[in-house]
């Protein structure tokens, strides 16, 4: 040490020390609070693109469904479009987009949704007329579901059911316009309404 100058007293280093303590406290206290609300946002942004991803499949089947009746694996008749009977969510034939590539391949699909312990299922059959061994593939969509609702618009009213109990004609017809109403656990709930061409 050289003669006039002095060093830091043990008050003084301890004093820095305990700012210095203060200090990161707080700041690892704000690091910890941003991390904890990132993971929130991304949680949350994650919910919201499950949600955006089930409503834009749920639209693009509707969209596209086609008046094509079809067999169930008894062989007996099933309208193209059937919902809110003995309790099923809805069941559809739709249109794939892609070219048939043979007379077993017509370009359209058979799809069914359900509601499996609040997961919203989709099954799909590539066969229409199916039989006792068609398999059919399932697809989570979307998990938290209370219900799926769904009504159709025709002859200038709404419909709870498709096609109308008893009405012979309609195996092979498809409303003029479909709402549909996913209610979500949380009281949160999400509805769109098509208009169809035609």
């Amino acid at each position: 040490m050289t003669p006039g100058s002095r060093g830091f007293t043990l008050i003084e280093l301890l004093v820095a020390l305990a700012i210095f303590a203060v200090v990161a406290t707080l700041t690892y206290g704000g690091l910890r609070h941003l991390l904890a609300l990132e993971q929130g946002l991304d949680a949350h942004a994650r919910a919201h693109a499950r949600l955006r991803l089930a409503v834009v499949v749920l639209e693009r089947d509707l969209a596209a469904a086609a008046p094509r009746g079809v067999r169930d694996a008894q062989g007996d008749a099933e309208p193209a479009l059937r919902a809110g009977v003995a309790g099923e969510l809805l069941t559809l034939t739709r249109h794939t987009g892609a070219v048939p590539s043979a007379a077993a391949d017509p370009g359209l699909r058979r799809v069914r949704y359900r509601l499996q312990d609040g997961v919203l299922m989709r099954d799909v059959w590539d066969q229409l007329d199916r039989t006792p061994a068609t398999r059919y593939a399932t697809r989570r969509i979307l998990s938290g579901v209370k219900a799926l609702r769904v009504r159709f618009f025709a002859d200038g009213a709404w419909r709870d059911f498709w096609p109308e109990e008893g009405d012979a004609t309609a195996a092979d017809s498809l409303p003029s316009g479909i709402e549909f109403v996913l209610e979500l656990d949380g009281a949160h709930s999400i509805r769109r309404v098509l208009a169809r061409a035609g």
